[in-house]
């Protein structure tokens, strides 16, 4: 028995020049982000604001098709959806890998490769997620196909719904509408809970994953469901008044929210509610300066690129940034570049397909197959395309450099972010009524390789007591990749500074990061370079009465830092080096802090051993220095084997 198809419905919803408009906007400010996003620090928030109309229009489509037939024809819904969003994007992906082969290194290939089967696959948004906490990828350049992860959430969102809504319909004829509601609005509280509580451990799971972002759309739906229902009820000069303050908040959220907030979380209400808000009384406010200006053409024409502009913008950007950092024009030439090829994509790829008619719809499946296996298959072959013997052989030395973690870590000495008790790692003649121990983040661990080769030829005890991200001063760490506090690095550093009390080593070497500006905190909150500065110091002094009176303290300075994209440099010449000056700013300067410590300490400045007077290479003598722009290499770090010996022996 078929179902009566009732009257048109209420949630049908005609296009729409405004919320063309709305999309134009939201577009807009994540392509100013990428390209400055000092210009308009709250950029990101477009995504945002992407989120809540996709759920205001697919919501309201659904609700509609339940209203009038019944049911949902999940079927007929996937197939929309696909022929609407894959062609372009399976275009997008394949040209990024082509172009990521032509221009970007080699050694880059193999990450972007999986970046791309992620993004084909639609899981890319779980694939960031893990990758924006691995601490041995913090300061890579961002993938060509990052931006995908709102897309891989907005479709394993759209994945579930129908058929969800299609059960309802199936066992709750008579409710069908109540229900499906009920479970939304439930979806939308659940879902930003679970945010909030990921946002105290990982701010990427927070920011990334789908059950904790999908409030945003489903926050949408309620919104498209709100306007439906009441817009007739809402007089005109309630609905201007929460328009022009929806568009104010939102507006000042795009200048006051930053990437350096703890984000979604409560913040992520703002820009959500205000879009919601903004969109229930756009069409009962009606005509105002706010219609007239998201209706220009301009407007339209953006808005109607909306989709195509999001896609291409960031590979051109992204590529084009990690060729040339430092030219800020050239970012700007490659978004207008962008700009003009996702119009072209737009007007041949996306919008001819969307038009097409299929009389079968399953017919689509093999369809997408087609698309699918050429983007699939052109990223498993990406690492395996051939190319000159130089440019092949660079990338096998960079590869070798990146992972030459040195011993600690092929010991399993060295501590990850979550470990809280140390390994116990001692070498050399471990009854030896002489010690020395290392102790410190992982800037300690990189000397690892000389001190314990030191301790073994001279018969000495040697203790590996380090871990990342944990400096051996008593700071509290505030965490970025997770934008948390580092709670771990507390209990971990007082159970080492417990063992060297219970039983003082002869020596202690320190060895930390010297530029945690912006990872120092108080109060749970991260610090100014300034306070930073001053309470560091304070932690240093702090740390010099704690040591044990008999144990003698070594402080190796901080090696010289390479700029960012120096791989990308050394994948086409060796001549890749940074001024001395540059190299060596930091937050504090450890001489300056032994001298108000009021404690005798041996300082060992090895900062002659990586620089001349001018510069400081990334090759010495033929041999990488850095496995990134701060870590040196194990293999380098052996190097200093003789000096250690040389002080122990002192």
């Amino acid at each position: 028995m078929q179902n009566r198809i009732s009257p048109r419905s209420q949630f049908r919803l005609d296009h729409s020049t405004e919320l063309q408009g709305v999309r134009a906007v939201a577009v807009s400010s994540v392509l100013l982000y990428h390209v400055n996003h000092s210009a308009l620090p709250g950029g990101f928030l477009g995504v945002d604001v992407f989120f809540v109309v996709s759920g205001f229009l697919i919501g309201r489509k659904l609700l509609a098709e339940m209203e009038e037939t019944g049911s949902i024809n999940v079927l007929e819904f996937a197939v929309g959806r696909a022929k609407r969003l894959l062609p372009n994007a399976i275009l997008t992906l394949f040209l990024t890998a082509i172009a990521s082969f032509i221009f970007l290194p080699s050694y880059r290939l193999p990450q972007i490769a999986a970046d791309i089967w992620a993004a084909v696959l639609i899981y890319s948004n779980f694939h960031f997620a893990q990758n924006a906490v691995d601490y041995l990828r913090i300061g890579e350049p961002p993938s060509p196909v990052l931006h995908f992860w709102s897309l891989s959430i907005e479709e394993q969102f759209y994945l579930g719904l129908p058929a969800l809504m299609f059960l309802v319909a199936a066992f709750g004829r008579k409710h069908r509408m109540v229900i499906s509601l009920y479970l939304i609005a439930a979806l939308t509280i659940l879902s930003f809970v679970l945010g909030l509580v990921a946002l105290q451990s990982s701010q990427p799971d927070a920011f990334f994953l789908t059950y904790n972002r999908i409030w945003q759309l489903a926050g949408g739906i309620l919104a498209g469901w709100l306007a439906a229902t009441f817009q007739h009820r809402l007089c005109e000069t309630f609905s201007r008044a929460v328009l022009f303050v929806s568009l104010a908040t939102l507006l000042a959220c795009f200048f006051f929210i930053t990437h350096k907030d703890s984000y979604p979380g409560y913040l992520g209400l703002v820009p959500t509610a205000a879009t919601a808000a903004f969109l229930v009384v756009l069409r009962p406010a009606k005509e105002t300066f706010v219609h007239r200006a998201l209706s220009l053409r301009l407007c339209q024409w953006i808005g109607d690129r909306s989709y195509s502009i999001y896609l291409w913008h960031w590979p051109f950007i992204a590529i084009v940034a990690e060729r040339s950092s430092s030219d800020a024009n050239a970012k700007w030439l490659a978004a207008s570049i962008s700009v003009a090829v996702a119009s072209i994509a737009y007007a041949y790829v996306e919008a001819p397909l969307r038009r097409l008619r299929l009389q079968r719809p399953w017919r689509v499946v093999p369809m997408v197959a087609c698309a699918v296996v050429p983007v699939l298959a052109a990223s498993l072959v990406l690492t395996d395309l051939p190319q000159p013997a130089d440019a092949a052989a660079r990338a096998k030395r960079i590869s070798a450099a990146r992972s030459d973690l040195g011993g600690a870590y092929g010991s399993g000495c060295h501590r990850d972010f979550v470990d809280i008790v140390s390994a116990g790692c001692e070498f050399g003649d471990v009854d030896s009524e002489k010690s020395i121990m290392l102790f410190g983040d992982s800037h300690a661990a990189q000397w690892f390789n000389p001190i314990h080769d030191a301790a073994v030829d001279m018969g000495i005890k040697f203790i590996a007591r380090t871990k990342t991200s944990c400096p051996s001063l008593p700071v509290s760490i505030w965490y970025p990749p997770t934008a948390s506090i580092y709670e771990e690095c507390t209990v971990w550093r007082t159970s080492v500074m417990d063992e060297i009390k219970m039983k003082p080593p002869s020596v202690v070497v320190l060895a930390n990061f010297a530029d945690y500006r912006g990872w120092i905190a108080e109060q749970g909150k991260p610090l100014s370079e300034t306070r930073s500065a001053q309470v560091w110091q304070s932690a240093f002094a702090q740390l010099m009465e704690e040591l044990p009176d008999e144990t003698e303290v070594w402080l190796i300075r901080d090696n010289p830092r390479m700029f960012s994209n120096f791989l990308t440099c050394l994948s086409y010449s060796d001549d890749c080096s940074r001024p001395r000056k540059e190299a060596l700013v930091a937050m504090v300067d450890e001489a300056a802090l032994v001298g108000a410590s009021g404690r005798t300490v041996n300082v060992l400045d090895f900062t002659d051993q990586f620089c001349n007077d001018i510069f400081c290479p990334a090759v010495i003598a033929g041999e990488i220095v850095y496995r990134d722009y701060h870590h040196i290499t194990g293999s380098f770090a052996k190097r200093f084997g003789e000096a250690f010996v040389k002080q122990l022996s002192e």
